[in-house]
């Protein structure tokens, strides 16, 4: 056994109130072109070959070498190339993380008939953790063949959670983990196992939710489809419809298990999202007005730059298909609405939110005059949101559509339903016929600091707004009490239709966000 001195640990450590970035350790890659350097080995020696890492002999498993600079403890994605010479249940290979020592550590181990555990060594003795089992030629894994490996722990530094995939098919999903500060590296049981292209992301902050809108797929990688559940298969509570002076809105939801491993509906603060169908109309047929359905359509991913479309995905459709006209006694029609609407439990904390998702307006007639693409809302009805505009929003516009963020108080403000605040971009322009990523971010405050409302669509900043008043109403500290991530509302052309894929919700800005 070789024995070694572990190196120094560097740990950043700060507050979760005051950022969730409370372990942010960096981001570090390794593609084995040539000795790594900061490399410590253990059980064997390790030897660069062929541009790729293996241990050289297999003499009292298990071999071990690991990055001895850095340590990570939450809220990262480790990922590493892997091979085994052996088929079945032979030869073991994976990865290491939260190492202290080459005696205390986490393991992830694969063998070729597609089993997967997670492992924690305590003092060189194992204790089994979670595992899983894949069908191997639904993934490829196959001996001598290369196979991708990812661990993603997420959460805080006392009550974290790990994600397992090989050649991205999640295996061990969302299960509790103490994470501890320590390195990442690899290990092979039994015999030699070759390793490469090792990469580690800094999350930063803590990742509440994913949504591809695409289902998780069993062990035979048969995908189980996503299903929206409508308020006739539900007759109670909450799927029910409800009127409003005669005009009717329905509830639905968006069920089962997501391929990036979260289970839809989204839960936060307390509460489940929903789907709600707002269609405004006396006609009790709410679907002949608003409707969500789950398609597949070429999307984002591999998007050529001039915008031709690319892989085939899943995505959320949204329709706002009519417009009931005015029936005596009423005076005017409302527009309908469709949105994923969350309404969290007032009692419980709520924190910084950043939110991103990738969009789609098929056709500038499906923008409008103006199409709403998220909102928030106290119970005293203080708004911020989030708009494509053409005209009607104070703006010096020149007749072309534009973005648009708006705060207003509704009961609190003396002249009623007033803009409070609101800001125009007219200078990046609106994509219409190409999927286009949204982010936003919202801080309301918990002292003396102001709030802010920040956007960016594609990369590219559109608003960084500041409020003195922390986005509450004046005079008031009322929580969030709705919120619609996403929805299509529009005006005064029907039909209006939206695509929606990749739907993420954050405790603050993620590694991988846009400038900000």
């Amino acid at each position: 056994m070789r024995l070694f001195k572990s190196l120094p640990r560097a740990v950043m450590c700060a507050s979760l109130l005051c950022s969730p970035a409370a372990f942010a350790a960096g981001n570090y890659s390794q593609n084995f072109t040539a000795t790594p350097m900061g490399w410590l080995e253990a059980r064997s020696d390790w030897v660069v070959t062929g541009a790729y890492y293996r241990n050289e002999d297999a003499v009292a498993p298990p071999a071990i070498a690991y990055y001895g600079t850095t340590s990570w403890t939450t809220n990262f994605t480790y990922k590493v190339r892997a091979y085994s010479e052996w088929a079945d249940t032979g030869n073991q290979v994976g990865l290491v993380f939260g190492v202290a020592n080459d005696t205390n550590y986490f393991q992830v181990l694969v063998n070729m008939a597609g089993h997967v555990t997670v492992d924690q060594v305590i003092n060189s003795t194992v204790v089994p953790k979670y595992q899983g089992d894949v069908t191997p030629a639904s993934i490829g894994l196959a001996q001598n063949t290369w196979f991708d490996l990812e661990v993603f722990v997420n959460g805080n530094a006392t009550s974290s959670e790990v994600t397992v995939r090989v050649n991205d098919k999640v295996v061990i999903v969302k299960k509790p983990i103490t994470p501890v500060p320590g390195k990442i590296g690899v290990v092979a049981r039994a015999d030699m196992g070759r390793f490469d292209d090792v990469s580690v992301f800094d999350n930063i902050a803590t990742r509440l939710f994913r949504g591809t809108f695409r289902g998780m797929a069993n062990a035979d990688g048969v995908i189980q489809p996503l299903k929206i559940i409508y308020a006739e298969n539900f007759p109670d509570d909450p799927y029910t419809c409800a009127t409003n002076a005669g005009r009717w809105s329905c509830w639905g939801s968006i069920e089962n298990q997501d391929a990036s491993g979260d289970t839809w509906p989204l839960e936060l603060w307390g509460a489940k999202a929903r789907l709600q169908f707002n269609a405004k109309s006396l006609d009790s047929h709410v679907r002949n007005f608003v409707d969500a359905t789950l398609v597949s359509v070429r999307g984002h991913v591999n998007m050529q730059p001039d915008g031709t479309e690319g892989d085939i995905t899943d995505a959320l459709y949204f329709q706002l298909k009519d417009i009931d006209p005015p029936v005596p006694p009423d005076t005017a029609s409302h527009q309908p609405q469709i949105l994923y609407n969350l309404q969290p439990e007032p009692s419980i904390p709520q924190h910084d939110l950043y939110m991103r998702f990738w969009t789609k307006i098929p056709a500038t007639a499906d923008a409008g005059d103006w199409q709403s693409l998220w909102q928030m809302k106290t119970a005293s009805d203080y708004r911020i949101y989030f708009n494509i505009q053409l005209n009607g929003d104070n703006c010096d516009d020149d007749g072309h559509l534009h973005w648009f963020i708006q705060g207003d108080d509704v009961t609190g403000s003396p002249t009623g339903n007033m803009p409070k605040w609101n800001e125009c971009n007219m200078t990046v322009a609106v994509p219409i016929g190409k999927w286009f990523k949204v982010e936003m971010f919202l801080h309301r405050r918990t002292g003396a600091e102001d709030g802010r409302f920040w956007v960016a669509i594609n990369g590219l900043p559109l608003f960084d707004h500041f409020e003195d008043d922390g986005f509450f109403g004046p005079g008031s500290s009322q929580p969030i009490d709705r919120l619609l991530l996403p929805q299509s509302y529009g005006g005064n052309s029907y039909p209006h239709r939206l695509l929606v894929d990749d739907l993420e919700v954050w405790n603050g800005f993620p590694g991988d966000a846009s400038t900000h």
